[in-house]
């Protein structure tokens, strides 16, 4: 199969009705503010999903109750207030694949779990475009010097180098896996049978990952617009190859370059 069929495949319409497609946008639009919002919009936004998850639910609109019970379980999580985003992210993805497995009419394994197929153009592609990221990290970073003591006490504790940098591979390929399954999987297989085509599609999970990141690595308004930009490289990798796996390879070794530069740079500074 050729990379065009590859994605054709992989953005190729399901039918829903209007009213479900303009519940998904407006969800949509919901988990696009919600990070932009004092803590209240988390409130707000878990009573959203969770009250349009038992709509969604009643009326069997798959895509709306996919996006509702993922996204509701990870607001409602947050609000607990874990140590960890990684750790939300995934006992979210957890409760989310039990509820999928279990209810036949959801669809079972989502699509968007597979492997794909890692052409050299799309291997190259990915590569490039995880030098631009790591280039773009550090010019934000050394040119803005932002505070991120948060980041270092959540994540670089006072232990050796070693034990740091095993710790950041290991926190690498779990928040690449995490955040890869919530915004190119769960959020855009949701979406993108409400809007015609999947350029749309691709911008708004490329929009919620970038607001997402508003207290994240990169931050602020400059930060939202790089993740923004990053989400639609790893959206566009996703669909290229048809699965999972070169878009969370590539958000790994990005993953890796934040740990390196909060490790050997902020950490010294």
């Amino acid at each position: 199969m050729e990379a065009s069929e590859v994605m054709q495949a992989a953005t190729a319409p399901r039918g829903v009705s209007h009213a479900e497609s303009a519940l998904v946008r407006a969800l949509a639009g919901t988990l696009i503010v919600i990070p932009l919002l004092p803590r209240i919009g988390i409130w707000l936004g878990a009573a959203a999903m969770l009250g349009t998850l038992g709509f969604a639910w009643h009326r069997r609109m798959r895509a709306a109750t996919h996006l509702s019970l993922y996204f509701g379980l990870f607001l409602a999580l947050a609000l607990l207030r874990l140590p960890l985003s990684q750790l939300t992210f995934g006992l979210a993805l957890l409760g989310y694949g039990c509820v999928v497995h279990q209810v036949g009419w959801l669809g079972g394994v989502p699509s968007w779990i597979g492997r794909g197929k890692l052409r050299a153009v799309d291997v190259w592609t990915a590569v490039g475009f995880t030098v631009v990221a790591g280039v773009c990290l550090w010019v934000w970073y050394v040119t803005l010097r932002p505070n991120l003591d948060d980041l270092l006490a959540a994540f670089v504790p006072d232990v050796s180098l070693g034990v740091l940098l095993a710790g950041a591979v290991v926190c690498a390929c779990i928040n690449a896996a995490v955040e890869e399954a919530a915004y190119r999987g769960v959020l855009y297989e949701s979406v993108q049978p409400a809007f015609p085509g999947w350029q749309l599609a691709l911008y708004v999970q490329a929009a919620a990952f970038g607001t997402m990141h508003i207290q994240g690595f990169p931050r602020g308004t400059v930060g939202v617009i790089l993740a923004t930009i990053y989400g639609l490289m790893m959206g566009w990798l996703r669909l290229r190859s048809g699965g999972f796996l070169l878009p969370w390879l590539a958000h790994t070794v990005t993953d890796l370059v934040i740990a390196l530069i909060l490790i050997l740079l902020v950490r010294q500074a």
